[in-house]
């Protein structure tokens, strides 16, 4: 299958929105601009995601497709996952085993798995997207719906992979027709002073993995905050998506290698930097912000490399170590593909 440089190219963008999340986090800044920048990347960021996502999924019910999809979405999340477990043991000093709940960004892989799963059998039921965006309101008021096997966000942001499925051949082509570039510049930019609106509610709404009485809403009416949340995410989503450039760059191919970041930023670069004490050199006005943004674009570019595909393949994709094949130029992959 030949790459479409516009998703790579939107795959890039919205990457780096997620490294620069992690960052800000990690620098537990105080800052008004940083904390602006983290609320508005999660109005959409992970929610487009998974929209591009469902654009390359396939209902496919194949014993073989399943397979396929366990080993290239389970296998390395059991990888990372036990990666951590290690550490969260040794910083512990007792034995974690709770495969059950998905941490840093592993969710990802497991909501994944269970997207294309469902898909074959969602497509077949009517007016499949107004049910799941009704089951991603309704799950919230059910308590054990929450982090174990990444089973609420699962539900929660369902609708956006199954909108990409249905947009999979035509989703350029329809933004372009419904939504002029200069109006979704304003819905970005109109985004961010709804972001410093939004700055006192709890970021827990939009990571979608948390019962609506876990975040003190026993409110009847709480699943309006979250169609809210999940509105807010398709509008802004889509305006992002009619900006994205279409035509190859120099971002195009650190795009196509998402997955290495995704999975490598988090858990061993970020912590590892936290751990040398790399963020507070920038604590403090403008060195925090450009530090947030320097460091963000180097941990993004330098994942992305080749030398760091080399080096990392074999935990991000070490089904390939048991593939008995000629030497051959390394595929660009990812979980979509």
């Amino acid at each position: 299958m030949t790459r479409e440089p516009y998703f790579d190219n939107a795959r890039f963008f919205l990457i780096l929105l997620v490294v620069v999340g992690h960052v800000v986090a990690y620098m537990r800044s105080d800052l008004l601009l940083l904390r602006t920048l983290f609320l508005w990347a999660h109005l959409f960021h992970m929610p487009m995601f998974v929209l591009i996502s469902g654009c390359f999924s396939k209902p496919d019910r194949s014993l073989r497709y399943i397979g396929h999809n366990a080993q290239r979405l389970l296998v390395p999340y059991f990888v990372f996952e036990t990666a951590a477990l290690i550490l969260v043991s040794l910083r512990d000093h007792r034995l974690m085993l709770d495969y059950h709940l998905p941490r840093n960004v592993f969710w990802y892989l497991v909501s994944l798995f269970w997207w294309r799963l469902m898909l074959p059998y969602a497509v077949r039921i009517r007016w499949i997207i107004p049910l799941s965006f009704a089951v991603a309101l309704l799950c919230g008021y059910v308590s054990f719906i929450e982090w174990h096997f990444s089973l609420s966000r699962t539900l929660v942001f369902f609708p956006f992979f199954l909108a990409g499925y249905y947009l999979r051949t035509n989703l350029q082509p329809t933004l372009r027709r419904v939504l002029p570039a200069g109006a979704a510049l304003a819905i970005l930019l109109l985004a961010v002073p709804l972001s410093v609106m939004l700055l006192p509610v709890r970021s827990y709404w939009f990571f979608g993995a948390t019962p609506y009485a876990a975040m003190g809403h026993t409110e009847w009416y709480s699943a309006w905050y979250r169609a809210l949340v999940l509105g807010c995410a398709f509008v802004v989503g889509f305006a992002f998506l009619r900006v994205v450039p279409d035509e190859k760059l120099s971002i195009t191919r650190p795009g196509s290698r998402t997955l290495y970041i995704f999975l490598l930023h988090d858990m061993i670069v970020l912590t590892a930097l936290d751990y040398l004490g790399v963020f507070r050199l920038f604590a403090g006005g403008a060195s925090e912000i450009l530090g947030v943004l320097g460091l963000s674009i180097l941990v993004t570019l330098a994942l992305s490399s080749s030398l760091a595909v080399r080096l990392t393949r074999p935990l991000v994709d070490p089904v390939s170590l048991f593939r008995r094949r000629h030497r051959s130029p390394m595929p660009e992959r990812d979980p979509d593909r």
